[in-house]
């Protein structure tokens, strides 16, 4: 838009004198600070006090302050102009005149003429105390005493005599409840009107007094952590829970209050393994998985971090499990024929959503991968147990169908009559024969079992020394690979699992399918960014952290 501006000025003869000045802009601005459009020097406008706004082939005036602009003898607050209208401002007038050519709209500015110099300049409105009759001095000890007595000690009187507080609060008189800078929050509801129980008189609100309720509270560092907890000491609990404020909220969510510390973290623990943080994602550290790792004896394990941007990061759980295999859109063969398969088949939440439910042999995986062995008995199953057991568990097996006459005596080289009563079989040698016997069908049934048609399938076998003679590699499932962060996946269910986990595509048990940071910020940005899901740090990262010490004071 294409904006003339008239400004009009009178000489002392009584002439007019004019100097125009164009503008190219939808919007002037009028006030008397130096920023502005068009300059105001009367004393009476506001440093912003109004704006004329071309659009839509209508130029509109609209007041920024209280008072507004006179349009026309008329105050008002908004306006739309045509040519001829009279806009004034304090003693400064405006005036819409017919555009020239080229141009959208045109108008004049001027010091109002009908406006004397008594008139422009501000009234004086000084008057002093003693001008009304009365004594300064006087007045103001009266006042500041009355003050005192109305704003303070009434109201005390609750704090140093509880039996007066509901004679008080039942009365039009002040009383404590003058002092509250907000309502209360809706989980300290049932206090009630008892400021005592948290405050006392003219102290900050002491921690012990929060713990009387929440008890167990941890500290924010676990034990033995390098971070200087003499710091972290001499915080108070109401620099992070603010009480009395309006929108309710008793947790204080600005990003700030966690990188005060962590945005250089080293400043106050020099050996810590943690990672600077500024910001989310931008600014922040590579997610760092715990995942477990064999120890040195077969039965221990260590918890390791390790960064999921590590390209040597994989999973050392024992276990062979393919998932683009059981996750084959065509589905794979199962205990009652083909069935397809998802990631709810076997992974289902717990803990509101938290983390997943500990994947389980006989639960989650034995009405595909039977246990079975003996084809003349398909229901009987081996326990889900190291070799020993198993092979000792066909011993039993056989030994009792050789014993009840199920098995062909004749192979045994044994009189059938000795079969006549089962379990009571006199005979030494023949004992000791289907003993051997049943040993023997064990041990060929056990190493086909474990090395050729089943175990073999998901488990290492490695020899061993020790009878009999096989073992299988120790198996355990990392089941919480963040834990120092908070997830819940039930928020998440409008997504498919596939979307952050790449488990579609994964041939290899030693696939970690955790997402990283980059994937979350795809969703997820800090304060500092538009178009997606405002995340704050103690979204994903609590304070008070699980097996750290309790917070005592």
């Amino acid at each position: 838009m294409r904006i003339l501006v008239r400004f009009l000025s009178r000489t002392s003869e009584g002439a007019t004198k004019r100097r125009d000045k164009v503008f190219e802009t939808d919007t002037l601005t009028l006030g008397r600070g130096t920023d502005q459009t068009i300059h105001l020097r009367n004393p009476s406008t506001a440093l912003e006090h109004a704006t004329l706004v071309s659009r839509d082939d209508r130029l509109t005036v609209r007041g920024l302050t209280m008072t507004g602009v006179t349009v026309n003898d008329a105050i008002c607050r908004h306006a739309v102009l045509k040519i001829g209208d009279r806009v004034q401002v304090g003693d400064n007038l405006l005036t819409i005149i017919e555009p020239p050519e080229e141009f959208d709209f045109a108008v004049t500015f001027e010091l109002n003429p009908d406006v004397s110099a008594e008139e422009a300049a501000p009234p004086d409105y000084k008057t002093r105390l003693a001008d009304t009759g009365l004594r300064p001095r006087k007045w103001a000890w009266i006042s500041a005493i009355g003050v005192l007595a109305i704003g303070l000690l009434v109201p005390a009187m609750v704090l140093f005599n509880q039996s007066t507080a509901g004679l008080l609060r039942g009365t039009p008189l002040p009383d404590d409840r003058w002092w509250l800078s907000g309502p209360l929050h809706n989980a300290h509801r049932s206090i009630g009107e008892d400021c005592s129980a948290c405050h006392t008189p003219f102290r900050r609100t002491p921690n012990h007094l929060c713990m009387e309720c929440h008890e167990g509270i941890g500290k924010h560092i676990p034990e033995g952590d390098t971070v200087a907890e003499e710091k972290l000491s001499e915080r108070r609990c109401q620099q992070c829970h603010k009480e009395h404020n309006e929108p309710q909220s008793l947790v204080l969510r600005e990003h700030i209050v966690c990188t005060d510390c962590h945005e250089d973290i080293n400043e106050y623990a020099a050996r810590t393994e943690l990672r600077n943080v500024s910001g989310f994602v931008v600014g922040h550290a590579d997610f760092h998985a715990s995942m477990l790792v064999p120890g040195p004896n077969a039965d221990d394990w260590e918890t390791v971090r390790v960064a999921l941007s590590d390209d040597n990061l994989k999973e050392q759980s024992g276990l062979k499990f393919p998932h683009v295999d059981h996750l084959a859109p065509e589905g794979i063969k199962g205990g009652d024929g083909d069935e397809v398969l998802e990631c709810e088949s076997c992974h289902l939440p717990q803990g509101g959503g938290a983390v997943m439910r500990a994947i389980n042999m006989e639960r989650d995986c034995q009405r595909c991968h039977r246990l079975d062995f003996e084809e003349t008995d398909p229901d009987r199953q081996v326990p889900h147990e190291q070799t020993d057991v198993v092979v000792r568990d066909l011993e039993e097996y056989y030994s009792w169908r050789y014993l009840s006459g199920m098995e062909d005596t004749a192979l045994l080289g044994l009189d059938p009559n000795a079969f006549r009563r089962p379990g009571k079989i006199t005979d030494r040698g023949a004992r000791e024969r289907i003993t051997q016997a049943a040993t023997e069908k064990a041990m060929i049934v056990g190493d086909e079992l474990i090395q050729d048609r089943t175990c073999a399938n998901c488990h290492e076998v490695l020899a061993t020394e020790g009878w009999p003679g096989i073992a299988i590699v120790p198996t355990r499932l990392t089941e919480r690979w963040l834990p120092m962060g908070l997830f819940d996946h039930a928020p998440h269910g409008a997504f498919e699992c596939a979307d952050c986990h790449a488990a579609d595509t994964s041939e290899n048990s030693s696939d970690v399918l955790i997402p990283d940071v980059y994937t979350c910020g795809d969703c997820h940005a800090g304060s500092d960014t538009t178009g997606k899901i405002t995340s704050a740090c103690i979204d994903c990262h609590g304070f008070h952290m699980e097996g750290a010490d309790e917070w005592q004071h």
